[in-house]
């Protein structure tokens, strides 16, 4: 942050319940680590109010399923031009959980999913899901970015990644595995 003042940072973080791990949330939201910042497996329902997970500066979206498991949260910084795009989280498969946020940076529109695929969810719903929403917006984004918890292991059928990729002309930004289980 320090070296890049300009440059927008975001991130992604599977909580596994955010309910008694928000305050380190809202520490690094405070800390101004992250523009963006969504969270996966938040385990919440309507139970718990909106202003419980408020953080100053930033606004707070929620996709709750309930609080055993899946759900998510995203919070985009207050002055970011921003708004949430629900008709496109209305194209997923069942199964799939996800939070759609176009931003407007210099003018250009940019989507952020953030997206949870539970383990028992087949792979080809995700990318269904994901293809169904980049068809329907048919180029009104000048970048795509899709953060989240998918539960797909790309090593094991690169090809499907690779032939995922081409058909969209996306590409992935991640080298390393990014799950203990080496996925």
């Amino acid at each position: 942050r320090e070296s890049h003042r300009k440059n927008l940072i975001f991130a992604h973080l599977n909580i596994n319940s955010v309910r008694n791990k928000f305050h380190e949330v809202k520490s690094m939201l405070d800390e101004n680590l992250f523009d963006i910042f969504f969270l996966t497996e938040t385990k919440l329902d309507a139970s718990f109010p909106v202003s419980q997970f408020a953080v100053k500066c930033f606004s707070n979206y929620r996709n709750d399923r309930n609080e055993h498991g899946g759900g998510l949260m995203a919070y985009i910084r207050s002055d970011l031009p921003h708004r949430r795009r629900y008709d496109l989280e209305h194209k997923v498969s069942t199964g799939i959980e996800i939070i759609a946020i176009e931003l407007c940076v210099k003018k250009e529109r940019w989507l952020y999913l953030g997206v949870y695929k539970p383990p028992k969810v087949a792979n080809v719903s995700l990318i269904e899901s994901i293809g169904s929403i980049l068809s329907f917006t048919d180029g009104e984004f000048k970048s795509v970015f899709v953060l989240g918890d998918l539960n797909i292991n790309f090593q094991k059928n690169p090809a499907c990644m690779t032939d995922f990729l081409g058909i969209y002309g996306l590409e992935n930004l991640i080298t390393e595995p990014t799950c203990f289980k080496g996925s």
